[in-house]
């Protein structure tokens, strides 16, 4: 008899149930994979000198088992709470609570087994197409091949079992927590009081508003409140605090928003005698107000972890897109070296039967500047800097510009420069240079240009940071320590295996030390240089690197980047089912509860059409706001890294914002058309 009471009550729950299937067997298979993908020898082996991706899937396995966990727990309290009728018969029949415990153990477990079992033969099946993706995504010449773990098979099953245990422990205090009482308490009544809109909800709700429109704004103008703030008040600490504070204004205004904003415009528009509306629209107004009152917490938290997903992979787009972009402008061709050793270079190219497709030397001075900063927050720019820097003719810069196609074009005459910074796309937001600047105590240049270092590999120069283009004249006239750098490009793609042998051929090492010291003069100081060793305590001795080579760095960046934003990605996936999932399978619940009040509509006189778009109307308000305002965080927060990390990469965390809304779009139309299976059955 139990046993049949059980399993109509099963039955009954199937829709439910089949959403949770749904997703705990998508989450199992997309961890079995990453397993699978750790254990996978020929992959990991591949990619070791460069990155070692057990250690990024473990990381992402990790956030999928919590997330899954955190769905888990809240998915079966919510189970067992829409069941607490049917635990209030099995007690009156005289069920004690451990075999009342067992038998919902029992369901939670079958449910949860079978989504192992087939979520496990489903990561079987699409492992390969994931290590596709994945060796895609790292740029890796290799053959992906069907592998079957039963490693990962053991480790999906422990960790899964694990969770299951918990999940027990959650059935078990419910059952011996919840008194008779409580259980008693099924009745399903609109919580009318609670409804009604008292003026202090209303400013409350208007506070949620003034608090989303100051974390908008502060977003927007993130540069210009750090500039304002820090130059008045010169507490630097509001670097970090101001960011703080925007997340501290979105995350209380989501809460606020669906407790007290949203239902105060739901109560709004459901006034007839002001907005004349009538009819399924009035009714779904006062459904949805009714069905916020008892679960505003979890549409809120929904909406702020969805955000957070978004934004995360926004971030992480943004840091692989500056990582790639800073590379590919250090390594703008397939080789830069010592001019010493530049013949050597050619030789080994040559004997490996590699073409070049240029081949340019470039002449550089290494000098002393004096410049004047002015950081963020300081109102004057009296700061004077004594720096070394490269100095680079201008007919040189146009020569190389042509090798280097990303490099700005540069327009000088006489005594004007332009500097090239290599942390300037960082440091732009926080330092400013005047446009006066001295260089080796003798000639001053106004500074018309300040651009971002395209040159190439700043360890090949002795002045790290700085590049001077200045007039031919001007470069002939000025005294420095001179060197060269050649650039060369090979034609065509070189096979890993030719530029291990180019490597091995040659070692990068730092070479041609130059000791200088710094001498007052009359108008500033001059830097001296000598080749010899360093015998004063003024001297400073500066080293450069012999070569450097682009196919090994990028290599090693793109295969960086394909694995987290591989596995920032899924994670994110992870996280649209779930919370897309709990507001199916809450929806479906609350249309079982609703189920006679929209018979009695029928009954009332209201036509199959009228209820159809009363459920349609109804589940657009349950779920267009989060949807919404998930969104719109997502982009507000793309936005502020956009103004601290300036980079191209951006677009990955709009498309998957686009994705998304195309989730959720998905979910209400999964949710409307079984709703109304629901009623009309």
């Amino acid at each position: 008899m139990l046993f049949k009471i059980g399993w109509r009550s099963f039955l009954r729950q199937s829709r439910n149930y089949g959403v949770y299937f749904i997703c705990m067997m998508t989450a199992v298979m997309i961890f079995y994979s990453f397993s699978a993908m750790m254990n996978d020898r020929l992959l990991t082996q591949r990619v070791q000198q460069d990155i070692r991706i057990e250690g990024v899937l473990g990381f992402g396995s990790s956030i999928v088992a919590f997330v899954v966990l955190f769905f888990m727990l809240s998915a079966n309290h919510f189970f067992l709470s829409q069941r607490q009728k049917e635990i209030n018969i099995y007690q009156l029949l005289g069920l004690r609570r451990g075999r009342l415990a067992w038998l919902l153990l029992r369901e939670t477990f079958l449910l949860n087994f079978f989504s192992l079992v087939i979520g496990i033969f489903m990561g079987i099946i699409f492992s390969k197409f994931f290590s596709m993706i994945l060796i895609r995504a790292m740029g890796l010449t290799l053959t992906s091949h069907f592998f079957n773990s039963s490693r990962s098979i053991v480790t999906t099953i422990v960790v899964f079992f694990a969770a299951l245990l918990i999940l027990s422990l959650q059935v078990m205090l419910f059952v011996w927590r919840t008194p008779m009482s409580e259980t008693l308490k099924t009745d399903y009544s609109l919580p009318i009081k609670k409804m009604k809109m008292t003026p202090f909800r209303i400013l409350m709700g208007i506070l949620g508003l003034i608090l989303l429109g100051v974390g908008y704004y502060l977003s927007l103008f993130l540069k210009d409140t750090w500039q304002s703030y820090i130059t008045y008040t010169q507490d630097f600490s509001a670097i970090i605090w101001v960011p703080l504070l925007i997340l501290f204004c979105c995350i209380t205004a989501t809460y606020i928003f669906f407790d007290c904003t949203l239902p105060a415009l739901l109560h709004w528009l459901s006034q007839p005698q002001k907005r004349n509306i009538k009819g399924a629209k009035l009714i779904a107004y006062n459904n949805v107000r009714a069905y916020l009152q008892r679960t505003w917490k979890s549409f809120a938290f929904l909406t702020v972890l969805t955000a957070i997903a978004i934004s995360l992979i926004g971030g992480t787009m943004g840091m692989i897109s500056l990582n790639y972009q800073a590379t590919s402008r250090l390594y703008p061709v397939s080789y830069q070296v010592a001019e010493s050793q530049a013949q050597q270079l050619r030789d080994t190219l040559k004997d490996n039967q590699v073409t070049l497709a240029a081949d340019q030397t470039v002449t550089f001075k290494m000098t002393n500047m004096a410049v004047y900063t002015r950081y963020l927050g300081e109102t004057t720019d009296n700061n004077q800097e004594e720096v070394m820097v490269n100095l680079l003719s201008l007919s040189q810069y146009n020569q190389l510009r042509k090798l280097l196609k990303e490099s700005p074009e540069v327009k000088i005459n006489g005594q004007e420069a332009a500097l090239f910074d290599s942390e300037y796309d960082i440091t732009q937001a926080f330092r400013s240079y005047r446009d006066q600047v001295l260089v080796a105590g003798t000639a001053n240049f106004t500074l018309v240009q300040t651009e971002l270092d395209y040159l190439g590999d700043d360890s090949l120069r002795y002045a790290l940071a700085n590049v001077l283009v200045v007039s031919d004249a001007a470069f002939e006239q000025l005294d420095g320590y001179q060197y060269a750098v050649t650039y060369l490009q090979v034609q065509g793609r070189l096979s890993e295996a030719a530029h291990q042998t180019i490597s091995d051929a040659g070692k990068t090492e730092w070479v041609e030390p130059v000791t200088y010291r710094l001498v007052k003069k009359k108008n500033g100081a001059q830097a001296v240089f000598t080749t010899a060793e360093k015998e004063h305590t003024d001297q400073v001795t500066v080293y450069r690197l012999n070569r450097a080579d682009r196919f090994t760095t990028m290599r090693s960046v793109r295969r960086q980047g394909g694995i987290i934003l591989f596995v920032s990605l899924f994670v994110g996936v992870i996280v649209l089912i779930t919370t897309s999932s709990s507001l199916i399978v809450r929806q479906f619940s609350n249309t079982e509860r609703e189920k006679r009040n929209y018979q009695l509509l029928t009954k009332l006189g209201y036509s199959r059409q009228e209820i159809r778009k009363l459920i349609y109307w109804q589940n657009i308000w349950v779920f267009m706001p989060g949807t919404l305002l998930a969104i719109l965080h997502a982009v507000f927060a793309i936005n502020t890294l956009t103004q601290i990390i300036d980079s191209r990469g951006y677009w990955v965390a709009y498309l998957f914002a686009g994705a998304a809304a195309v989730v959720y779009l998905l979910a209400y139309l999964i949710t409307v058309k079984l709703s109304l299976r629901i009623i009309e059955r």
